[in-house]
């Protein structure tokens, strides 16, 4: 993850509502970890708010950098843009200029680095201060510019208007899971789940950071809106469908199309069943979760034990793997969007949303109510999987990936043929969502096959019962635990501290040669 942080300069096209034509905004200067160096070694938002749960393990200041270089290129009404592509070389490896419409969001991932930073105290109140008003700007963006036509509804701005016909379901970037359908005839009038639990999200964490800062009034005007967006009742009338027994977008949508060849060789879409306004629920998925993911539905509310039963059925989103990103009873389910475009958020497991179901999970096994049993026993089965499966890539690959096959657990692409084409391109290593498997509070293991393999466990040996060891090896992002490297050179030598109630740990290791390795923990 480490290795794949850049330094980005130079201007970014950007085009905005009433503009003739894309302006230059810039200069911009950009310190960012990407996706991929071979594939996209370009800055990209929601990514990086990811990234940074790892990179701040390791090195806070630098996420601080990081996450600082990303608000510094907000304009002037809170924008930042999702995707950054500037300086000749990143504009030569992409193809093209790509203009970004300022009317464009992202997930504000970068929030739960922040609310990491806090819970672990490694975010101090005068660097809270210093990015106060940006991220009031960033809220205050969300909150008005992807609002939907009903009063607590919001709208992904950017889909696809599918004018060519050329898309079955039409791709939604913005929202980071790209082909994930959604209504397949995009409208002003639509709304989505995922979008109004991100708001509900950040106007929680920033409800937070106000009561540090000290600004009791925009405090109580964000617990507003979180209590708002939190009201179960609410979100289940505009986005509950009883018989489907899941929380769905809402949208203009057919629950009959396909592709079909037009007589030249090439493939439109045909509409098979006239679209009507309806919740989408004929696609279950990642995006049906995020209520879930959040904590966003009450305990004891009886739409939570359906929710659990949805993740835990094999015909729909369980594998031994980890969760697949859409259901295997979707008609999408690894359906092509396009004769060219290969499905992607269709069924393919994604370790950062694995990640915030784990995170839903544990919320819910922590918390009394009649599912809290059930919670901790999912939780506890879907972090082996996805863990086992990722070491067993690790070891076959030598690489950590950001997405695995729910069939076979490998990763690569799902190379899937639409009508005899077959994806050819080389598969190259996307390293960074990977980086979420759960690791080592002190692990050291180098790709050299001389490398040296250190761990550390420890427990209360004075419990009298299993459960009360508190068995500590690998990391738990709602352990408690206070850790992070205090020195390091990236390279040969790092010394970090550990603090665990009352117990406190040093742990360090150098690299006097090549093949001389030294740890030790006091």
């Amino acid at each position: 993850m480490l290795g794949n942080i850049g330094y980005f300069n130079g201007n970014q096209s950007v085009t905005s509502p009433g503009m003739a034509s894309p302006k230059w905004y810039g200069p911009l200067e950009m310190l960012s970890a990407v996706p991929s160096r071979p594939v996209f070694p370009r800055p990209f938002l929601w990514d990086d708010g990811f990234h940074n749960l790892l990179i701040q393990r390791w090195n806070s200041s630098l996420t601080l950098k990081i996450m600082n270089s990303w608000l510094n290129i907000m304009n002037i009404d809170g924008w930042i843009p999702r995707e950054i592509v500037i300086g000749s070389e990143s504009i030569a490896k992409h193809g093209t200029i790509h203009t970004q419409p300022d009317t464009d969001a992202n997930p504000p991932s970068f929030l739960l680095t922040i609310d990491t930073l806090m819970r672990n105290k490694q975010m101090d109140v005068q660097s809270l201060k210093d990015i106060y008003p940006r991220l009031k700007a960033w809220f205050h963006w969300y909150n008005t510019t992807q609002s939907g036509e009903l009063s607590s509804t919001f709208r992904w701005r950017g889909r696809g208007d599918n004018k060519d016909n050329r898309e079955l379901n039409p791709d939604t970037l913005t929202s980071g899971l790209d082909d994930y359908p959604r209504a397949t005839h995009p409208t002003d009038k639509e709304y989505h789940l995922d979008l109004r639990c991100w708001i509900w999200l950040a106007a929680d964490i920033m409800s937070r950071i106000a009561n540090v800062v000290g600004d009791p009034h925009m405090k109580a005007q964000y617990e507003g809106t979180a209590h708002l967006l939190a009201d179960n009742s609410l979100l289940e009338r505009l986005h509950w469908s009883e018989s489907d027994k899941a929380y769905c977008d809402y949208g203009y949508h057919s629950t009959n199309v396909s592709l079909v060849e037009d007589g030249s060789g090439h493939y439109v879409r045909k509409v098979w069943t006239p679209p009507t306004y309806q919740l989408t629920c004929d696609q279950l998925g990642y995006v049906n979760l995020f209520p879930f993911m959040f904590g966003i539905i009450d305990a004891n509310n009886t739409k939570l034990g359906y929710i659990l039963d949805s993740i835990h059925n094999s015909s729909q989103m369980w594998t031994n793997y980890g969760l697949r990103s859409l259901s295997k009873t979707s008609f999408y389910y690894n359906k092509y969007n396009s004769e060219h475009e290969e499905p992607y958020w269709r069924g393919n497991i994604w370790i950062n949303i694995n990640y915030l179901v784990l995170r839903g999970l544990r919320h819910y096994a922590d918390i009394p109510g009649p599912n809290q049993s059930k919670a901790a026993l999912i939780y506890k089965e879907l972090r082996n999987n996805i863990i086992e499966n990722m070491f067993t890539e690790y070891e076959r690959t030598g690489f950590v990936w950001e997405q695995y096959n729910d069939t076979t657990g490998n990763s690569t692409d799902v190379n899937i043929p639409f009508d005899h084409h077959f994806h050819t391109e080389p598969i190259l290593p996307f390293n960074t969502w990977g980086s979420f498997r759960a690791f080592q509070y002190f692990g050291l293991k180098t790709s050299s096959p001389d490398s040296p393999l250190i761990g550390l466990v420890w427990f209360n040996n004075s419990a009298n019962n299993v459960s009360a060891l508190h068995v500590r090896h690998w990391c738990d992002l709602n352990d408690g635990l206070i850790y992070g490297w205090k020195y390091h050179n990236f390279d040969d030598f790092g010394f970090q501290t550990i603090k665990d109630n009352d117990y406190n740990f040093n742990t360090s290791f150098i690299k006097y040669a090549a093949d001389n390795w030294k740890a030790l923990v006091s």
